[in-house]
């Protein structure tokens, strides 16, 4: 059968993308495509997750210019029509390529571009920018040569006399555009074919008036901006790594508390197919749906950052590549209830690399400062706590949330864009391990108040 349309999308470390954008494309209603890949030396797990969706034809350029591989695309495309979707653009629904595609019944329709909506965690000039670029209305273009290639489709034969230039840094699609104008074709905008981008098409300026702008947007607008979220992005739907560390103690029926707390809080997560968990063999708790060892904490020369390499690793074999990584330490007694619900809600509704529970300090602290080689304190004034600025102690071993790719390089925690989730309670923070055993009846204590 006749290959109607060829979907070409460019790629560099969209790891964190490709999963949802090919997604998005399996379930459109128009079924007769074929998907094509040019990849700038992707050095995440980009070309894997591709190949993991069956994608035959996947081609490397090594220089990259826009025009250059699309070039390449277009010229291992056998579609009668190709399309251009940018890998961290989301098909808003299944009728995104259909709608795009209808409108080359006139032979004078040269390239049809859909409209790009923000997400809840785009920034609020890139909000502004598709909002005021993208409206609701369709446009037939005979004199405007717009045109925007992170969601377009163009006619083959076409561009087999009309080749984008290869010595673009940018605005490939506009100079596209004007020579095809210039040909007496015409361009359409088509509304209807929506999808989600992230990122804007112009630059901000000042941040503060940028958001006044979205302010306005979300009061005429019916449906908030807030709630703009792809079905593939909402929790329910991540792909997430649970992995949990423990320790052994001396009594049993200690331990096996702080067990059935942590497990009270994942119960939702249980018989979720997105969710994998990496759990020690001796962990008394059964969960599903697959498990896998994780050394023990106790054990000689443990190293956690080698030891979460080798979950993604073995997660990984099995095929399941995990937008998110949840790191647990059991030795952890307490946690408040639907934390990691709450934690991966707002590891979905922002653009984080990694959460990190922490503990709000108001007290005076002393570091030892290698530069002057004497110790220095933080926090001596006598201000009171209202306008004092508070550090933050953090106790990741709670619950901390990280996106895989910071995990494989070897991190529990992002270097940058860190996110806090305020621990409210100071005995979320106890440790098994910061008792001796003949205060075990202390936490148990604690354990039953806290129960009611």
């Amino acid at each position: 059968m006749k290959i109607k349309a060829s979907i070409i999308i460019r790629t560099y470390n969209e790891e964190d993308w490709i999963r949802h954008s090919l997604e998005s494309l399996q379930k459109q209603t128009e079924k007769n495509f074929e998907i094509i890949i040019v990849d700038n030396e992707s050095k995440d797990n980009t070309l894997k997750i591709a190949k993991s969706f069956n994608i035959k034809k996947i081609y490397k350029i090594k220089k990259y210019l826009p025009g250059k591989s699309l070039n390449i695309g277009c010229a291992n495309a056998k579609g009668e029509f190709l399309v251009f979707l940018s890998s961290h653009c989301l098909p808003e629904n299944k009728d995104w390529l259909k709608n795009l595609l209808r409108n080359f019944k006139n032979k004078k329709v040269a390239g049809v571009y859909g409209k790009q909506s923000p997400l809840r965690f785009s920034t609020p000039k890139d909000i502004r920018d598709l909002y005021i670029t993208f409206g609701n209305e369709k446009k037939i273009q005979k004199k405007d040569y717009f045109f925007h290639n992170a969601n377009s489709a163009i006619r083959r034969e076409l561009w087999k006399k009309n080749k984008f230039n290869e010595k673009l840094t940018n605005i490939e699609d506009r100079e596209w555009g004007k020579r095809i104008i210039q040909n007496k074709y015409w361009l359409i905008y088509e509304p209807k074919a929506n999808v989600f981008h992230y990122h804007g098409i112009h630059h901000g300026s000042n941040s503060s008036r940028l958001q006044k702008t979205i302010d306005v947007i979300n009061k005429i607008e019916e449906n908030k901006l807030s709630s703009f979220l792809p079905l593939s992005l909402r929790p329910e739907n991540i792909n997430l790594l649970i992995i949990i560390q423990f320790s052994n103690y001396e009594k049993k029926e200690i331990y096996n508390k702080t067990f059935i707390n942590l497990t009270r809080n994942i119960k939702e997560f249980r018989k979720n197919p997105n969710v994998i968990f990496i759990k020690p063999q001796k962990f008394p708790i059964s969960l599903v749906p697959k498990n896998y060892s994780l050394l023990n904490a106790r054990e000689k020369n443990f190293d956690l950052s080698s030891t979460l390499k080798k979950c993604i690793k073995k997660s990984i074999s099995q095929n399941f590549y995990s937008d998110f990584v949840l790191y647990l330490n059991a030795d952890y007694i307490f946690r408040s209830k639907n934390f990691f619900k709450k934690i991966l809600d707002q590891a979905c509704s922002g653009s984080y690399d990694s959460l990190v529970p922490a503990l709000k300090n108001y007290s005076t602290n002393i570091f030892y400062d290698k530069d002057t080689s004497s110790h220095k304190i933080y926090g001596s004034d006598l201000k009171n706590r209202k306008r004092k600025t508070p550090i933050y102690s953090s106790v990741y071993g709670v619950g901390c949330i990280t996106k895989t790719k910071i995990v494989t390089e070897g991190m529990l925690i992002s270097s940058e864009n860190i996110g806090i989730v305020p621990i409210k309670n100071k005995i979320d923070t106890l440790r098994l391990s910061d008792f001796k055993s003949e205060n075990y009846d202390l936490i148990n204590n604690l354990y039953n108040e806290k129960k009611k």
